[in-house]
C-alpha cells in the first residue's frame, strides 16, 4: 500500500523504482521497447511543483501527464520515425 509517495514503502518493501526497473528488464528480455518515464529529465526538481499535488507525488497532474505525453510521443517518432 502507497501511503503518500515514490518512495514509501510497498508491502514487501518494494518502491516505485524497483517496479520501474524490472518493468524495463522485462520488456529487454521480451525484446519491447521500453520509454522510461519514470528516471529522465521529463519530470525533475525543478519542474515537479507544476507535476505534481503537494501531498502525491506518485500521481502526476495533468502538467505532468502532459510532459509524459510529450516523452512518449517524441521516442516513438524518434524510434519507429
Amino acid at each position: 500500500v502507497v501511503l503518500n509517495d515514490s518512495n514509501t514503502l510497498y508491502k514487501d518493501g518494494f518502491r516505485i523504482p524497483d517496479f520501474n526497473k524490472k518493468a524495463e528488464e522485462i520488456a529487454n528480455e521480451y525484446g519491447l521497447f521500453f520509454i522510461d518515464n519514470y528516471n529522465g529529465p521529463v519530470i525533475n526538481i525543478d519542474n515537479r511543483n507544476i507535476c505534481f499535488s503537494e501531498n502525491d507525488g506518485t500521481h502526476p497532474m495533468i502538467p505532468g501527464r502532459r510532459l509524459i505525453a510529450k516523452n512518449i510521443a517524441k521516442n516513438l517518432i524518434e524510434k519507429f520515425g
